[in-house]
């Protein structure tokens, strides 16, 4: 079962309750630390529906390498130091034009796939929150926008619309404005 909070309220992590304070601030220093970072490779296409995966910042090393045949070599050995992985709705937009949605062509060659090429190798220079359904803005250079929109809308749903991993930490965005804020064990 979720769960998870409104931003409005008090929230419940893994550590239990926090304050809205608390929660504001630690979404400040997850997106502060955004900030600046490369976004490397994304994860998208046949086979995964408009769910993506997107990695930033540095290269990290991870414990197992991949398997999965889809993916290039350097993404079955690394991680990014910051993740977002989404299965909500989203759109790529460049300046007053729209380059690729999450209902386009997954094929490749497809309209989604090509057009979320274009952001490999930009860097995130904004980020905004959109409450109280907490849609998620990422500003790129180069004019670029990646919107996420929370279409989960059941508020007692276990689903969620995105993930933003860190080394520490998973911030789950979910249904009816939910956010779960948990520590990750690290091995």
């Amino acid at each position: 079962k979720w769960r998870g909070i409104h931003l409005q309220r008090n929230c419940r992590n893994s550590e239990g309750t926090i304050s809205l304070k608390m929660q504001n601030r630690e979404l400040i220093t997850l997106f502060d630390s955004m900030k600046g970072k490369n976004l490397w490779y994304i994860f998208c296409g046949r086979g995964t529906g408009y769910s993506m995966s997107l990695e930033f910042g540095e290269k990290v090393k991870r414990k197992k390498k991949l398997t999965n045949s889809t993916i290039s070599e350097i993404a079955k050995i690394y991680e990014g130091e910051i993740s977002i992985y989404s299965v909500c709705t989203w759109r790529l937009t460049m300046k007053d034009s729209v380059i690729c949605s999450a209902h386009d062509s997954n094929e490749v060659g497809g309209r989604m796939a090509e057009g979320l090429k274009q952001l490999v190798n930009q860097t995130i220079i904004d980020i905004q929150l959109v409450s109280p359904v907490l849609d998620l803005n990422l500003f790129f250079t180069n004019g670029y926008k990646l919107s996420f929109f929370c279409d989960e809308v059941e508020e007692d749903g276990d689903e969620f619309d995105y993930c933003v991993f860190t080394r520490h930490k998973v911030f789950t965005f979910g249904t009816g404005g939910k956010l779960l804020i948990e520590k990750l064990s690290i091995d």
